[in-house]
């Protein structure tokens, strides 16, 4: 435990953030924004409880079922690991229309992240200069002390 939060329940996906009732999924496509990229539709729509929700749909255009469930995986993937980035209070609904040529997790969490942003639901993230190039900030404090030192010299 860190924090109190059990670290590999924090990208889970509880059975309380899925949606899972015909009302819901109804809604969202009658009522909810759509959000359309190249190979993902977004349904967005505001929650009066303040949850976060979340459901995927596949066409049975995409054959194959192998393929419906591995696009599965990575969308509910994509979800889980930027869930926290999304604001609370929102239904999403993503949907495959059509089979995706190339499937890969990076291209998929992508095309989903890009989806949100055009939703404003993605709150922006805070990066800090250490996590974009690891090793700056000792990197400049030697050279900082080094500069010292050389200053003390003189």
């Amino acid at each position: 435990m860190i924090n109190g939060v059990n670290p590999s329940l924090k990208h889970a996906f509880p059975k309380e953030e899925r949606l899972r009732k015909k009302k819901e999924f109804t809604a969202l496509f009658k009522e909810g924004r759509v959000y359309t990229g190249r190979d993902l539709q977004l349904f967005v729509l505001p929650r009066p409880d303040g949850l976060r929700k979340a459901g995927f749909v596949f066409s049975r255009r995409i054959k194959s079922s192998v393929q419906r469930n591995r696009l599965r995986r990575l969308l509910r993937q994509a979800y889980r690991q930027n869930k926290e980035r999304f604001f609370e209070g929102y239904s999403l609904l993503v949907r495959v229309n059509r089979p995706l040529k190339r499937v890969s997790f990076s291209l998929v969490e992508a095309e989903f992240l890009d989806l949100t942003r055009q939703a404003e639901i993605l709150r922006r993230q805070i990066v800090s200069r250490e996590t974009i190039y690891p090793g700056t900030d000792e990197r400049r404090e030697t050279i900082d002390e080094r500069r010292e030192t050389i200053d003390e010299k003189q």
